[in-house]
């Protein structure tokens, strides 16, 4: 597959994931918050639970991206574990930034930050599609990073340690 349509299936997927993030954000009261839906759906205000509105969508669009573009590409699994790694810790990153500067928390620059991270992980994906192939065990433990990420999404969003990312502004934590 030539580069120019893997940039296209990237761009899609970079609509993709900001258009799931922001339906995420309201998915578990819209469950009527079932306690099934906590491990994908934010549970609550915290830092941690909204990194899950980066992660997550690069793996749901990756789904589909699995099916079409797999034996197309190379590194699959690596370039869609680093895009929501880097893009996740990126959203982190600016934003206790920024909240450090200001001492407050602005809904356009959390959406800001939001676009930047994923067009940025995007880009990662892109990127390491179109590289050489990696050695087999990159893709392997990519495979096992996604889950062991996934399996704290779950874990935490029903026993969160006791540390600032984990709580809401209302002083609450997890579930």
């Amino acid at each position: 597959m030539n580069k120019k349509r893997i940039m296209i299936w990237e761009g899609v997927g970079a609509v993709v994931a900001m258009l799931l993030g922001v339906l995420m954000h309201f998915a578990f009261k819209w469950t009527n918050e079932c306690r099934f839906t906590a491990g994908l759906f934010p549970v609550n205000e915290s830092v941690w639970e909204h990194c899950k509105l980066t992660f997550i969508p690069f793996l749901e669009f990756g789904v589909l991206e699995f099916i079409f573009l797999r034996k197309r590409v190379n590194n699959f699994f690596s370039a869609k574990a680093a895009a929501a790694t880097v893009a996740t810790l990126l959203t982190v990153i600016l934003y206790y930034l920024y909240t450090a500067f200001t001492g407050n928390n602005y809904m356009l620059a959390d959406i800001i930050i939001f676009v930047v991270s994923i067009l940025l992980g995007q880009y990662i994906s892109y990127r390491l599609l179109t590289s050489p192939r990696l050695e087999k065990g990159c893709e392997w433990v990519s495979i096992v990073w996604i889950i062991l990420v996934l399996g704290l999404f779950c874990y935490f969003s029903f026993s969160p340690p006791l540390l600032g990312i984990f709580m809401d502004p209302k002083g609450f934590y997890g579930i």
